[in-house]
C-alpha cells in the first residue's frame, strides 16, 4: 500500500513548521511499511498479538479512547495541540485538541459537527494547521 497522493509532501512541509504525532486506531504491523514510506513519522498506535505460529492471536490497545487521552497528556506537558482526523473515532480527539479540523469526513460527519472546519485537500488542511501555529 502506498501513501495517498500529495500525503508524503504534506507530511514533510508539516514537519518543518511544528512536531507531528500520529494517532491512529490501526496496528502496528499493519502501519509499519506504510510509517517506512512516509520516512518514519511518529506513530501512536495498537497492536497484534502474534502467536508462535504465526498467527494473529488477539491485540493490546493502548487504551481505551487513546487518541483524546494523548491529546490530553500532550496538553498536560504545555504543548498547544492540532489535530485532524476524519471519523467518530477522531471527534473526542478533535474537540480535546486546541484546534480540530475534520479532513475529508463523510458528510454526515460534516453534518452532525458544524462546529469544526471541514477541510478535503491537503493545502486546505495546511493552511488550517498554520492558522493555529
Amino acid at each position: 500500500m502506498d501513501p495517498l497522493e500529495g500525503a508524503g509532501d504534506f507530511l514533510a512541509e508539516l514537519k518543518s513548521l511544528t512536531q507531528v504525532v500520529i494517532l491512529s486506531d490501526t496496528f502496528d504491523q499493519f502501519a509499519r511499511p506504510l510509517m517506512e514510506k512516509l520516512h518514519w513519522p511518529t506513530l501512536f498506535c495498537n497492536t497484534l498479538v502474534i502467536d508462535e505460529s504465526g498467527a494473529i492471536a488477539g491485540y493490546r490497545l493502548r487504551q481505551k479512547d487513546g487518541k483524546r487521552k494523548a491529546v490530553e497528556a500532550f496538553k498536560t506537558i504545555g504543548l498547544s495541540v492540532i489535530a485532524s482526523g476524519d471519523s467518530y473515532n477522531d471527534i473526542t480527539m478533535l474537540k480535546t485538541a486546541n484546534a480540530g479540523v475534520l479532513f475529508r469526513p463523510p458528510e454526515n460527519v460534516k453534518a452532525e459537527f458544524p462546529e469544526l472546519p471541514a477541510v478535503d485537500t491537503y493545502t486546505d488542511l495546511l493552511a488550517e494547521i498554520k492558522k493555529h501555529l
